[in-house]
């Protein structure tokens, strides 16, 4: 069995990989250039890899599709791009596993209990009023009951919840299973049909509206929640990129053999940094690429 599940998830693995590293390939040959500025998609698809699908394809798929793409284009730079783009999806891939561990921990669950933290429960309540949990028995099996509703013995006085639940029967005082010293149930002490159907109207409203504001909250948090990792993970693209760019600042003074020279080249940079970290962020959130992804592959 587990062997079988080790299978499947390294078949995954592979094809996974060996689609996003296709994909960054033809991402970096396809762009735009010119006197000033140049972009191409590669740095793009290996942030949503980062994110889709964790560091270690990322790292794979972006430092050997970029560095096919170098090896058709421009060779020169193909080993340097190699290494800079693999630590680039490498850098990413951790960051935002760290991002959704981050808001998971930070918002994750926040409300779950609140309808429990009430400690109220009107069908066990009802429950227990049938059953009369809230008369307690002497050795003798009796309930002496006086008429302001509590017993001979002071450890026997009905609890603040059955007194709330007399308060909303109208006033009335009544305990359920009330004896007249008989041992029959006294029928004046009875609970009617009509105090009963109003408890259960009431109850049902008190837990509806209970449900709707904890519904509301968490909508707000799952927003709020949104917002957050929405900001946290264009901050990762930008951070990753940033890296990128000083590996090929790096690169280009080695070429060069000034930092002048390298520098001249570092606005382009910036600018496929820049326009790398919108589209990724916009095709991750805007397409909703993560939730498609947990819907058909099971995300990571």
């Amino acid at each position: 069995m587990k062997n079988a599940k080790f299978a499947k998830s390294a078949t995954r693995f592979v094809a996974y990989t060996a689609v996003m590293t296709a994909l960054t390939y033809v991402g970096t040959l396809i762009g735009f250039s010119g006197a000033q500025f140049y972009f191409n998609l590669g740095d793009s698809v290996i942030l949503i890899c980062a994110s889709l699908f964790g560091p270690i394809p990322a790292m794979i798929a972006g430092g050997l599709g970029a560095f096919f793409a170098d090896l058709t284009v421009y060779p020169a730079t193909m080993l340097f791009t190699l290494v800079i783009k693999a630590l680039e999806g490498l850098i990413a891939g951790m960051l935002f596993k760290l991002v959704k561990f981050m808001v998971k921990r930070a918002f994750g669950g926040k409300f779950s209990t609140s309808t429990a933290a009430a400690g109220f429960s009107p069908a066990h309540s009802r429950d227990s009023m049938e059953e009369g949990e809230f008369a307690d028995s002497d050795a003798d099996g009796a309930t002496d009951v006086g008429a302001s509703g509590a017993t001979a013995d002071d450890n026997s006085a009905p609890t603040d919840l059955s007194e709330n639940i007399q308060n909303s029967l109208s006033g009335s005082d009544y305990i359920c299973d009330a004896q007249d010293g008989t041992g029959e149930g006294d029928p004046d002490n009875a609970p009617h049909a009509n105090d009963m159907a109003e408890y259960d109207e009431n109850s049902t409203l008190s837990k509806e509206k209970c449900n709707s504001n904890s519904d509301s909250a968490q909508k707000r948090t799952n927003r709020v929640a949104a917002v957050v990792q929405i900001l946290l993970s264009f901050a990762v693209c930008i951070f990753s990129s940033a890296f990128m760019m000083t590996g090929y600042f790096v690169c280009q003074t080695f070429f060069y053999g000034t930092y002048a020279t390298a520098l001249v080249a570092l606005p382009m940079d910036a600018a496929q940094a820049a326009i790398s970290s919108v589209v990724a962020v916009a095709a991750l959130y805007g397409l909703k690429l993560e939730r498609l992804t947990k819907r058909f592959v099971g995300g990571k």
